[in-house]
């Protein structure tokens, strides 16, 4: 049994293993954290052999785990009337909130287009608090449009806006929430996703 090279612990099995197109492996949450010290991008290079990685492949065959992979669920963050933490799970793409205390959870029909688009985004040269706001608007418009079922999809409201902001330089992030007429996040859950390196 190898270890991983950035952790320094053993590669056992109970753990997620991610493979580089190298052939090295690694603890997939050491993964994550290279890709997220890389600007959320898969293409890091090979903390052993510096070779540059080219794949993005998925660990599981459903799109659920791979999206719990970069956005663990955990125990709500919010506070009951008694003020004691709740205890529900939050859910998946739901600023850490349980269904009760944020209902606008993402539709079951919607995990595999949600999940292709966020793989495609870790590929792609988009700031991370870019990259954080689009999967934050994909999945409201998955859940507004039922029309919506693979990445071309979701591509076609952000050209739209785009085309529409084409004479402004600098688009506010918060535009496109307006635009669509969105609920917008508070400005800390971006913070607080970079500082623990998950997705939304």
């Amino acid at each position: 049994m190898t270890d991983c090279s950035i952790c320094l612990g053993k590669l056992k099995s109970k753990k997620s293993i991610y493979t580089l197109s190298c052939g090295h492996k690694f603890h997939y949450d050491c993964y994550m954290k290279c890709v997220f010290n890389n600007h959320m991008n898969i293409f890091i290079n090979c903390p052993l052999c510096r070779e540059m990685n080219f794949t993005n492949k998925r660990l599981y065959n459903d799109p659920l785990p791979n999206i719990k992979l970069l956005n663990p669920t955990q125990r709500c963050i919010c506070k009951t009337k008694e003020g004691k933490r709740c205890r529900n799970r939050s859910h998946i793409l739901n600023y850490g909130l349980c269904y009760i205390h944020h209902k606008d959870i993402l539709s079951k029909d919607k995990y595999n287009v949600m999940c292709n688009f966020i793989y495609w985004l870790l590929e792609t040269k988009t700031p991370p608090r870019t990259k954080i706001s689009m999967v934050d608007i994909a999945k409201k418009l998955c859940n507004r449009h039922p029309e919506i079922n693979d990445i071309q999809d979701i591509l076609y409201y952000f050209y739209r806006f785009y085309y529409y902001n084409q004479k402004v330089e600098i688009v506010d992030k918060y535009k496109m929430y307006e635009y669509y007429e969105l609920d917008r996040p508070n400005e800390d859950w971006f913070d607080k996703c970079l500082e623990k390196n998950i997705i939304i």
